[in-house]
């Protein structure tokens, strides 16, 4: 299982024959499974799952592919598409993310800012100065992270590479622009940000 906090839970369970790790939103019903885990570069943020039981293929729910976790150890750098394109995917969220995402690619491809990330999908390595805090199997632990940026916001992610989970995702475009034309930006930290703060591996987990 895979706490969110407050606002949002799910229960990770193990691979169902290629489908990746199967989903259980907790305050919804079904299960999704991902048959593109561990390959596809892209990620799924949780704000997004649709309800039922469902295959969801084009991303690897909220880990890493193995490819871009050493890019980002190794070169500071990897290229992770945030996936808005699937018709499974919750409205208003997913239609708000795929305008902005669509209006940062316009806006970084005509003019890519010196620091800042050279296109849509590009996350930099960032200073991270606190350990990540959770519970790991019901007891309190702290666990290395890469931290990362990019257009849409700041992202931790489990230092481990057989187990690249995002932990947290904290939406704070660089330009805030790109979010306020669509909504305010504590809108969408509240649709589509979040904090897993429990692990617990049990007999079923990952």
């Amino acid at each position: 299982m895979v706490g969110f906090g407050a606002r949002r839970e799910a229960r990770i369970g193990p691979p169902a024959r290629g489908l990746g790790p199967c989903t259980r939103p907790r305050r919804g019903s079904g299960t999704l499974g991902f048959p593109d885990f561990g390959a596809s570069p892209a990620i799924l943020l949780p704000g997004l799952w649709p309800e039922g039981s469902l295959v969801v293929a084009g991303s690897g729910a909220i880990w890493l592919s193995r490819s871009a976790f050493i890019a980002l150890r190794v070169s500071g750098l990897a290229s992770v598409p945030l996936y808005v394109t699937g018709h499974l995917l919750k409205d208003p969220a997913s239609g708000l993310l795929r305008r902005a995402s669509e209006l940062a690619s316009q806006r970084l491809s005509a003019s890519p800012p010196p620091d800042g990330p050279a296109n849509a999908d590009e996350w930099r390595v960032r200073p991270s100065p606190d350990p990540y805090i959770l519970r790991v199997d019901g007891r309190p632990a702290r666990v290395p992270t890469l931290r990362a940026s990019s257009w849409f916001g700041v992202f931790e992610v489990l230092a481990d590479e057989s187990n690249p989970l995002v932990l947290s995702v904290l939406p704070e475009a660089s330009n805030p622009s790109l979010f306020d034309v669509f909504a305010p930006a504590n809108v969408l930290k509240t649709l589509l940000g979040y904090r897993v703060t429990a692990v617990d591996h049990g007999t079923e987990g990952r």
